[in-house]
């Protein structure tokens, strides 16, 4: 049953849509905190670096994109299961209603 599941065009077009999201989606934010952790590591303590540089009064960009790692991690969360509640998990409701109804038969 599950290798005739795997082969369905609905599956495929599940796993393709899920991937074409997540992956990238995932890959942004990861990226980004890295971005982050890379530049806070290579900020020297005492040398001028981009980190230390004043944005806003005594506001540094350190700080600024230290900060900035919350709400991307909010809205990030946000879009995620916004676009899996409209597009992804109706896509496997339906799948799943589809194998219990042949399994049931």
């Amino acid at each position: 049953m599950y290798q005739k599941v795997q082969a369905s065009e609905k599956f495929q077009r599940l796993r393709t849509a899920f991937r074409g999201f997540a992956f990238p989606t995932v890959a942004a934010v990861v990226v980004w905190y890295l971005l982050y952790v890379i530049l806070s590591v290579v900020a020297e303590p005492g040398k001028p670096s981009i980190m230390g540089t004043k944005v806003l009064g005594n506001i540094t960009m350190g700080m600024l994109i230290g900060l900035l790692q919350f709400p991307t991690t909010w809205i990030a969360t946000w879009y995620y299961t916004r676009r899996m509640a409209t597009k992804i998990d109706p896509m496997a409701t339906e799948l799943r209603e589809q194998i219990e109804g042949e399994v049931a038969a």
